[in-house]
C-alpha cells in the first residue's frame, strides 16, 4: 500500500459541479475579504466559531475530497510542537497549579487564538483556490477594481501582478521539488552535521533561485511579445442566485462576528 503524500499542494483547482464551483470568481474573493477584515476587527474566540462553522459548511458543499486537504512534513509539524511549548510558560492569566507549581497558560491560549485565526484564514483562501480555474482570477479582479480607476490608479498593473503571483506560486514550488529531486539523483546520502545540512540547503535554494529568475524572465519576454498586460478582458457578469445568496450569508456572518467578537 503506498504512503499518503507529504506534499503539500497549494492553489489547485479541483475540478467539481458544486454550488461553490459555480459561483462567480469575484464573489469568492468579495466572501473572503470581508470575513478576513471581520476576524481582524474581531479575532475572538466566539468570533472565529462563527466563521469556522460557515468555513466548514462552504467546505462540505465544495465536495473536495478530503485527499486535497495538505499534508506538511514532519519537520513543519515539529517546528509548530516547538513553537507551542515555548509558550507554556510565557505568563498570563489563567494559572493551574500541577504538584505545586503554578503554571500560567494565558500565552498557550493566546497561542492557540493566533493559531486557529492563522489556520482559518488560509482555509478560506484554499477553499477559493480549490473550486476556482485560474483563469477567473484576473477577470473577476479587474471588475472588482474597475473604482479605482476613477482615482487614476495603476488597476490593469497590479490586477495582472497578483495573477501572475498566484498562478506562479504552483509553478514555483513544482520547480522547487524537481530541483531538489536532481540534486538528491547527484548526491543520494543527505550530508551529516550542521554544516553540510546548512551547505545543502543554500545550494538548493542558489540553484531554484537562478531557475525562478530565468523563468521569470521567458515568462516576461512572452507577455511582452503578446502585447503586454494590458487590457485585461471583463465579460459581463450576472450573478445567480447561489451567489445572491452567498453574500447575503457573508454579509450576516461578518455582521455576526462584529456583534459577538
Amino acid at each position: 500500500m503506498t504512503a499518503p503524500s507529504r506534499e503539500i499542494h497549494l492553489l489547485r483547482y479541483v475540478p467539481g459541479d458544486s454550488p461553490l464551483h459555480r459561483m462567480w470568481a469575484g464573489t469568492k474573493l468579495l466572501a473572503v475579504v470581508a470575513l478576513d477584515v471581520a476576524l481582524v476587527a474581531r479575532p475572538g474566540w466566539p468570533a472565529q466559531a462563527v466563521v469556522w462553522a460557515l468555513a466548514l459548511g462552504a467546505f462540505a458543499l465544495s465536495r473536495v475530497p478530503s485527499t486535497a486537504l495538505p499534508r506538511p512534513p514532519r519537520w513543519f509539524v515539529v517546528l509548530v510542537g516547538v513553537d507551542w511549548l515555548l509558550n507554556i510558560g510565557s505568563g498570563g492569566s489563567p494559572s493551574v497549579h500541577v504538584a505545586g507549581i503554578g503554571i500560567e497558560l494565558g500565552g498557550l491560549l493566546e497561542w492557540w487564538r493566533l493559531t486557529s485565526l492563522y489556520l482559518l484564514v488560509f482555509g478560506l483562501a484554499t477553499l477559493v483556490a480549490w473550486t476556482t480555474p485560474m483563469a477567473e482570477l484576473t477577470p473577476a479582479l479587474a471588475k472588482l477594481a474597475r473604482p479605482l480607476r476613477w482615482l487614476r490608479l495603476p488597476v490593469d498593473e497590479v490586477v495582472v501582478a497578483i495573477s501572475l503571483s498566484v498562478r506562479c506560486l504552483p509553478l514555483l514550488v513544482e520547480e522547487f521539488r524537481v530541483l531538489q529531486a536532481a540534486r538528491r539523483m547527484r548526491e543520494p546520502d543527505l550530508p551529516q552535521g550542521l554544516a553540510g545540512r546548512i551547505r545543502y540547503a543554500h545550494d538548493v535554494l542558489v540553484t531554484a533561485l537562478a531557475s525562478s529568475l530565468r523563468r521569470a524572465k521567458e515568462m516576461a519576454d512572452a507577455i511582452e511579445a503578446r502585447g503586454g498586460g494590458q487590457g485585461i478582458t471583463e465579460p459581463p457578469v450576472r450573478l445567480p442566485a447561489v451567489d445572491v445568496v452567498a453574500l447575503v450569508l457573508v454579509a450576516l456572518t461578518a455582521a455576526a462576528v462584529v456583534v459577538v467578537g
